[in-house]
């Protein structure tokens, strides 16, 4: 999984700021690659806006999660419930 390593602030997104879009004109990726675009390094999800099937999310839903992860180089830092 990527991590930034590098000192001094980071920047991360919410992607509580997408609420009017997520699920009408973007789904899970589109948000993840306009996070990456803006050059933030963190993400937050919202379990029971952004998990399919919370708080039961299939292994598909989880390995998809880790791939976009990794695809767009963002980590995890806030887990909003």
């Amino acid at each position: 999984m990527y991590h930034y390593d590098k000192k001094g602030p980071k920047r991360g997104v919410s992607l509580y700021s997408y609420s009017a879009e997520f699920g009408f004109e973007k789904n899970l990726e589109d948000c993840f690659e306009d996070v990456c675009d803006m050059g933030a390094h963190g993400i937050e999800i919202l379990a029971n806006t952004h998990i399919e099937n919370y708080p039961y999310p299939t292994q598909e839903w989880v390995d998809k999660w880790f791939a976009l992860l990794d695809k767009y180089q963002l980590e995890p830092v806030e887990y909003g419930h």
